[in-house]
């Protein structure tokens, strides 16, 4: 038993008694061991502060080492668990697991710092520390006969040699210390390092996740995790004593990399739903030509709009008015001009902004997690502080959601308007190469246009994301949309009204264009109808018998003959104007617009008969035909503030004049102003889409019976004004026996749906156009009288 002391005692009873080295063979390795289970120990973050400093204590007595160096040792093997914890081989563990850990082995280590390794305070209210020095001094003091008493018999005692129960560790040199500056240097030294070490190693962990859900996923465990940390409320006070600062370590080392992730998932949302709108509008314009029905429509909206559709005389479904109906009713849409090939491109490109309006609330919005909302309540109850705030970042967020978002706008308008340009040269050189046939051109320009003007009312989720704002009555908007088409009380967002102006402005290009090409094209057709002015076949006279005094003061009858309408070309080109308005929906073009094609028209026309009055001289019956136009043109298409076609066709007439007897024009001038005011009048209601409003009045002439009985509307502009509109107050009405009506369906790309029957109350298929007026009044007043 005392081999220790005698050496040549020691090899004596070493070869009689061999299994004493056997047993040594078997015990010798425990100092590694424990030395490696110690060093593991110290990268487990979860671990108390007792046992890490039990193992540091260890490896400082095993190895003989100091308290700066353990302390070093310590920070290395927190760093190594940090690159560990962070590495993506991790297959076990999830992405939210790894981050969690780091911020643990973030927190626990400056916790530990404090706890283990500075001098413990004097003071009552100090931060209990010291914990290292304090367990070195206990092992020296303890023996091991004062550990063994509490474990093993007197027996075991009795035969153990007294070196072996006086045995107390003890070290070559005195443990120092660690100075509070040397603390301080390599704990901010290892925060910098862990700082650039989580920044490489969580980039890489977040480009595993493609959804903001995943991400408030990890932000709301996280703040779990440094909530349920029983030092969380004295952490500022650790933080100031081994740093000399303040440590957020949600901001400091997670918050900007996620906030980085979030900005590039919104962005791929916006960038994906942005190229399947274009690769959705290329397919369109060029399937644009084929004979598809809904194509059909969008080469003439007024079949679409004419066409009795299912749900159009559906009280509840007509404008959209179902409760909690997302989509808006067929009327609505007809009204609108907005088609199913309309319809079907903004659903599409408004669903890629729904997907991110669901996404990126659960993070933004702050009762979305139950949790958090639970923990909050908990929080104010004790009285204690929140680890950080979650939602301190959601105005750079919405501003984020804003800009994206009208970038987006933006760069779809560009891409518009490159296609309206492309087109605009395609015009331009086919009637270089005079074979001007832009119809085709035409459709797919005026199809653009509407889809601009649609966005702002087809994508409601496009304008939540633009105007959203976290707070309580933003919870769950995605799934409580209201009709997007409902009036706003609230002042209008400043970025929303800029990305309605600039869609706005687009659909104006396309429908300028529109315009102009239509315009050239029928003033073309009218410059070839009136070069040889025949009046013959091309107008109505009328025959007046007048009485004149002859020199010898005797009266004589005479027959005079004015014309009594225009030429037929100017019908035709005032019925074309229309119907080509109502090829493209002109009830809901802006009156602008409309202006704009009837004065470019306006001012072609008198460019026309310019060129005809100054060709060669013309007789006195052309003469007072090209006057009787000019006048109805000017009273019909001139707008009131065009002083250059008024000057225009002023001079036009005087022309014309000249060609006339000035004594037959002063005869003939009564009568023919009498009829431009009869057909001025009779006209206006046909050709209201292209008259000027501000002259809509009826003139009422006393004591003279008219050809034809007129239909006194109103003096205001405004047409149809008995048209009935449905509301929500006949929704009592009864209902009207069924028959079958085609449902007009919204466009599906790229294939097209067939025709599907439905119940729908409708007309009678033979009644002709009065007939269905007097049903359907029979309808309405009958059904009004019944409320």
């Amino acid at each position: 038993m005392s081999m220790q002391q005698n050496i040549t005692q020691s090899s004596t009873v070493t070869s009689r008694f061999p299994i004493v080295t056997h047993q040594w063979t078997a015990i010798g390795h425990f100092k590694g061991l424990i030395l490696q289970g110690s060093r593991n120990t110290l990268q487990e973050g979860c671990k108390s502060d007792q046992v890490t400093a039990e193992c540091l204590c260890s490896i400082l007595l095993l190895e003989n080492s100091t308290p700066r160096q353990v302390f070093t040792e310590f920070l290395m093997s927190r760093t190594n668990a940090v690159r560990l914890a962070l590495h993506t081989s991790q297959a076990s563990m999830a992405i939210k697991d790894q981050l969690c850990l780091v911020v643990q082995l973030v927190t626990s280590t400056i916790n530990q710092v404090q706890a283990i390794f500075t001098e413990k305070g004097s003071d009552s209210d100090a931060m209990p520390g010291g914990l290292l020095a304090s367990l070195l001094s206990d092992a020296e003091k303890t023996s091991v006969r004062e550990i063994l008493v509490k474990t093993c018999d007197q027996n075991t005692l009795n035969n153990l040699p007294q070196t072996v129960l006086d045995f107390r560790p003890t070290l070559r040199s005195h443990a120092t210390v660690i100075s509070a500056n040397t603390l301080q240097d390599n704990t901010r030294q290892w925060v910098e390092t862990m700082a650039q070490n989580v920044q490489s190693g969580v980039e890489k962990l977040l480009s595993y996740i493609n959804s903001v859900k995943g991400l408030a996923a990890i932000r709301n465990d996280i703040w779990k995790l440094m909530h349920n940390d029983p030092k969380a409320a004295s952490w500022d006070r650790v933080c100031h004593m081994v740093l000399k600062k303040s440590l957020n370590v949600w901001q400091e080392f997670v918050n900007p990399l996620i906030t980085d992730r979030i900005k590039a998932i919104v962005t791929s949302h916006s960038d994906s739903g942005l190229a399947l709108c274009q690769q959705n509008i290329s397919r369109i314009l060029a399937d644009v030509p084929s004979k598809d029905r809904h194509m059909a429509f969008e080469k003439n909206l007024a079949d679409y709009i004419w066409h009795e559709g299912a749900g159009d005389l559906s009280v509840k479904s007509a404008w959209g008015l179902t409760k909690g109906s997302v989509k808006t009713g067929p009327l609505l849409m007809k009204a609108k001009a907005y088609t199913p090939v309309i319809q079907s491109l903004c659903s599409n490109f408004d669903g890629k902004f729904k997907q991110l309006l669901e996404d990126v609330s659960t993070y933004l919005s702050k009762n979305e997690d139950d949790s958090l909302k639970d923990s909050d309540s908990q929080l104010s109850t004790e009285g204690q502080h929140e680890p950080f705030d979650c939602y301190s970042d959601n105005q750079l967020f919405e501003k984020f959601l804003k800009d994206t978002c009208q970038k987006s706008i933006k760069r779809l308008q560009n891409h518009i308007a490159q296609i309206i340009e492309t087109s605009k040269e395609e015009i331009e050189s086919q009637r270089k190469n005079k074979i001007f046939d832009p119809t085709p051109v035409i459709h797919r320009v005026c199809l653009l246009g509407r889809f601009c003007s649609s966005i702002p009312d087809l994508c409601p989720h496009l304008y939540q994301l633009v105007t959203y704002h976290s707070s309580k009555d933003n919870v769950d908007r995605s799934r409580r949309l209201s009709t997007p088409l409902k009036p706003i009380k609230t002042k209008e967002d400043v970025t929303w009204s800029e990305m309605k102006l600039l869609l706005h402005t687009t659909s104006q290009s396309a429908f300028r264009l529109w315009g102009d090409v239509t315009s050239d094209k029928l003033v073309g057709v009218l410059s070839k109808a009136i070069e040889c002015l025949d009046v013959q076949i091309n107008t109505k006279w009328d025959e007046i018998e007048i009485m004149e005094e002859s020199e010898d003061k005797r009266s004589l009858k005479s027959v005079i003959r004015v014309p009594m309408s225009p030429g037929w070309q100017i019908y035709t080109l005032l019925y074309s104007m229309c119907h080509e308005i109502n090829g493209v929906g002109g009830h809901a073009l802006n009156r602008h617009t409309l202006a704009a094609f009837s004065r470019k028209t306006y001012h072609s026309v008198l460019a026309c008969y310019e060129r005809v009055l100054n060709k060669a001289e013309c007789s006195q019956t052309q003469a007072l035909q090209a006057w009787f136009d000019l006048k109805f043109i000017q009273n019909v298409l001139q707008a009131k503030q065009d002083s250059e076609g008024d000057l225009k066709c002023s001079g036009l007439i005087d022309l014309a004049e000249s060609c006339i007897d000035p004594f037959d024009l002063d005869v003939f001038t009564p009568y023919m102003t009498k009829h431009i005011s009869r057909q001025v009048q009779r006209s206006k209601v046909l050709f209201g889409a292209v008259s000027n409003s501000e002259k809509m009045g009826v003139t009422r002439t006393t004591g003279l019976q008219e050809q034809h009985n007129l239909l006194p509307l109103s003096s205001c502009s405004n047409r149809f004004q008995l048209l009935p509109v449905t509301d929500m107050a006949s929704s009592g009405l009864r209902s009207v026996p069924q028959q079958t009506a085609i449902n007009v369906q919204p466009y599906t790309m790229p294939s097209s749906e067939s025709t599907t029957l439905t119940s729908q109350p409708r007309m009678k298929e033979s009644s002709s156009f009065y007939d269905r007026l007097g049903n359907m009044s029979t309808l309405w007043f009958s059904n009004t009288s019944k409320n």
